[in-house]
């Protein structure tokens, strides 16, 4: 199985991102076609490769891994004036 860190293409930042995988069997971008929610927390994605000569399908696996960080909880503010 290809690690994924290879399959990733870009991001783009001012569209928000924009994932492309790279086709595992040619290894040109290949584009998501469609995507389907499995649970609350996974999305199977349907890509399928641009190189012409190529052009397999495939899918991939999007999940919920790992919280990074969180919010610390909001300081509580004072009552108002007249309270």
């Amino acid at each position: 199985m290809p690690c994924l860190n290879h399959n990733i293409g870009e991001f783009n930042s001012h569209r928000g991102a924009i994932i492309m995988f790279r086709c595992p069997f040619c290894g040109a971008m290949a584009r998501t076609r469609t995507s389907r929610r499995l649970s609350d927390h996974t999305i199977r994605q349907y890509h399928q490769c641009q190189n012409l000569e190529c052009s397999e399908s495939f899918t991939t696996l999007n999940a919920f891994e790992r919280r990074v960080s969180s919010r610390d909880a909001p300081a509580m503010l004072p009552p108002a004036a007249g309270d």
